[in-house]
């Protein structure tokens, strides 16, 4: 657009073989879509014990039946020493399957989605239309990028979701 160049410049060409490459790449692909997500840790099972463990004292004040004062101080007696024995894992964030692999998530998408995912590529590894022995195709890992491997292989497509290569 800021070089205003003559249409005689250009050449038109069908746009349907084009479409249909780039939904060839990404129709077929079973690679897993994955979010970015906690996939370690167990803090918040240590938080789940001790509000247990208040749920159990204010129940032990409000109850007049022996039988289940006693169960209940057994109950406190084992959650106490759950939570003196319990091994805090600290918490690890990276990427996890979803469920979904791209074509899946391709071919559920609307265009919006399906224009999403093509920039995507495009913006990580480079995506150009190429023409090789005659036929026009999409180059992938082009136009100043170095394919997967310029960014660890990661396709970033937006609100926490991703694939990898």
């Amino acid at each position: 657009m800021k070089q205003r160049l003559a249409c005689g410049e250009f050449k038109g060409i069908d746009a349907q073989p084009v479409i249909d490459v780039i939904t060839g790449m990404f129709a077929n692909d079973t690679t897993d879509i994955l979010a970015f997500q906690r996939v370690a840790g167990n803090a918040h099972e240590l938080d789940e014990l001790q509000a247990g463990l208040r749920k159990i004292q204010a129940r032990l004040s409000a109850t007049e039946d022996d039988d289940e004062l006693d169960s209940l101080v057994a109950e406190r007696k084992a959650v106490k020493a759950r939570i003196e024995g319990f091994v805090i894992v600290a918490d690890r964030f990276d990427y996890a399957p979803t469920g979904q692999t791209v074509a899946e998530m391709w071919n559920a998408g609307d265009d919006t989605v399906k224009r999403g995912m093509a920039r995507a590529v495009k913006a990580s590894w480079g995506m150009v239309l190429a023409e090789h022995g005659g036929r026009w195709g999409i180059a992938i890992g082009s136009a100043g990028h170095n394919g997967p491997a310029d960014t660890i292989g990661i396709v970033d497509l937006g609100n926490g979701l991703c694939f990898r290569r």
